[in-house]
């Protein structure tokens, strides 16, 4: 395997997430990194306020990565925070709440900067082509570790190997 500009700490694998009650922000547009940060941190600080816990690392459901006909300022994301099954979410402008079904992925881990993350898509992408992999898509994404200061991450990438439920 030719050097990569991250780590990789998992080995691409199909496997399947687990089903969970999903509180998010929508976003429309291209894929910027900055701009992801800022919609987890607005959907932390607002459950932070609606008294209730975050269930595990920030998540991104991106419905037009990695395959898409639409123009990238009209991608939809939806980012957020998994949050207990009866958690009674307010209803706010920008907060979401859904459950998300248990969902079979092709997906890998991996410590890096902002930047790397294109090279470990194309890393799961072109592993899952190589195996016939159904991948249909949308990506996916769960972020254990995030620094500010460096901007380095470990993350989960993973690619649906069928569509959601819901449609954006």
């Amino acid at each position: 395997m030719a050097d990569l500009g991250f780590e990789l700490l998992a080995q691409p694998a199909v496997s399947t997430l687990p089903p969970f009650r999903f509180a998010h922000h929508r976003v429309r547009g291209p894929y910027v990194p900055w701009a992801r940060v800022a919609a987890l941190d607005a959907v932390a600080e607002a459950l932070e306020r609606a008294g209730i816990e975050r269930m595990g690392p920030a998540f991104g459901v991106y419905h037009d990565m990695p395959f898409s006909e639409r123009e990238a300022d009209r991608w939809i994301a939806d980012l957020g925070y998994p949050v207990a099954d009866g958690a009674a979410v307010p209803s706010l402008p920008a907060l979401r709440v859904r459950d998300l079904p248990a969902t079979p992925v092709a997906g890998l881990r991996y410590r890096g900067d902002l930047t790397s993350f294109p090279e470990a898509l194309q890393l799961l992408l072109e592993w899952g082509m190589e195996r016939s992999v159904p991948l249909e898509g949308p990506l996916l994404e769960r972020f254990y570790v995030s620094n500010a200061l460096t901007g380095e991450e470990e993350r989960d990438v993973y690619v649906a190997l069928r569509p959601l439920d819901e449609t954006p």
